[in-house]
């Protein structure tokens, strides 16, 4: 279930996807069902990508600015930010992975997997 602070964008989209049908009277922009359902689910991928990719970057720039303290007390820093491919329903998301390490007592982590709730 999407969060309903945003359920008025889908029913305004929809109502909007209405008009644009509406006022397609001759049929040439959507000539039948068929085409219709490939339009719709070209969208609601490429939205849906769109939606993920989002959270991924949001999630990333978290690990990132509120990683915790290691072992030895202190804040290890981001040594490298690798990427990872994973295939979702909607098609393919490249992730940023920060990999943290501390100088002092070698600690590793990667923070962005706990908040993305996946592995690499």
């Amino acid at each position: 279930m999407f969060p309903p602070e945003l359920d008025s964008i889908g029913r305004e989209l929809v109502a909007r996807y209405q008009t644009w049908v509406e006022a397609d009277v001759e049929g040439l922009k959507v000539p039948e069902f068929l085409s219709a359902e490939e339009q719709v689910r070209d969208f609601v991928f490429s939205l849906g990508l769109d939606l993920l990719e989002v959270f991924a970057r949001v999630r990333q720039g978290q690990a990132r600015a509120n990683r915790r303290a290691c072992s030895c007390g202190q804040v290890p820093s981001v040594h490298r930010t690798t990427t990872w491919r994973r295939q979702t329903i909607f098609g393919p998301l490249v992730v940023a992975d920060p990999y943290v390490y501390c100088k002092v007592c070698h600690d590793t982590e990667r923070p962005l997997h706990a908040l993305l709730g996946t592995d690499r």
